[in-house]
């Protein structure tokens, strides 16, 4: 009899629904222009999938990004700039944001809220060495840079007068987070980082030729210099990758990249 109970019961597991295998970790590797930007979609996103995790690890670039995801590294990848055509075979670019490339300074320096363009290139070569020729006080600027190839250089280049010509006289950084730190933690400096990167922090954005960088309500914004949020993947576009990218697309996706200084994909 006991033999027959335990029997029936073996029987009775058997036809039970399988248990929910714990996913694998969805990663999202690449630029650090939206690396806070896409936090804050996984951490709500998480919220919304239990038993679901999605990986953003510290920054290692659009090109370090998209070669994980060749490489099957990543199941996305995080960029800030366009694919480029010797990138394009076997990959997809989804457009989720976009954020303004903004010029930021340390606390201590008072009384500069606008620069122009003509003094951004003072400044960058060398010409104007203290703050007190643009209004603020009496001491010498520490301008900071980004490598060649960064995204938010690369938006610069593009689109502010004479930016790319100039021979910069500057320290580089090489991720967006290095940026940020390096002027949040230097008094007197000056860098060039994302809307996006640089929200939260103690640093002063600063207006371009009277252009506000901040977006409107309307997830507008009346600035030139914008630098766009792609998430990439490849062919084999697996369900949980998708359910992100729509998310990021979501009207609750647009509300949290607003709140992060990151304007929504229409």
């Amino acid at each position: 009899m006991k033999q027959l109970t335990a029997l029936l019961l073996l029987c009775l597991l058997s036809l039970a629904p399988a248990s929910v295998q714990a996913q694998d970790p969805l990663r999202v590797l690449g630029t650090g222009e939206n690396q806070e930007a896409t936090r804050a979609l996984a951490q709500a996103f998480e919220a919304k999938h239990s038993g679901v995790t999605v990986e953003v690890p510290d920054s290692i670039g659009s090109g370090g990004g998209i070669k994980a995801l060749q490489k099957g590294k990543t199941d996305l990848a995080r960029t800030g700039r366009p694919l480029k055509d010797s990138e394009k075979p076997g990959l997809t670019e989804v457009l989720f944001g976009k954020t303004a490339v903004v010029f930021v300074t340390h606390p201590s320096v008072t009384g500069v809220t606008n620069l122009t363009t003509a003094q951004i290139a003072g400044i960058y070569t060398g010409a104007i060495t203290n703050w007190k020729e643009v209004g603020g006080p009496d001491n010498k600027i520490y301008p900071t840079s980004r490598e060649v190839g960064d995204s938010a250089r690369i938006v610069l280049e593009a689109a502010m007068p004479g930016f790319k010509d100039l021979k910069l006289i500057s320290k580089e950084f090489f991720s967006s987070p290095e940026a940020v730190k390096g002027v949040e933690d230097n008094a007197f400096t000056i860098g060039y980082v994302s809307m996006a990167s640089a929200h939260g922090h103690a640093l002063n954005i600063l207006k371009i030729d009277g252009k506000d960088p901040a977006p409107k309500t309307d997830g507008t914004v009346d600035y030139p210099y914008l630098v766009p949020f792609y998430l990439v993947h490849t062919d084999t576009l697996i369900p949980l990758a998708k359910d992100f990218i729509d998310f990021a697309h979501s009207p609750e996706g647009a509300s949290i990249l607003l709140a992060n200084g990151a304007i929504p994909a229409k």
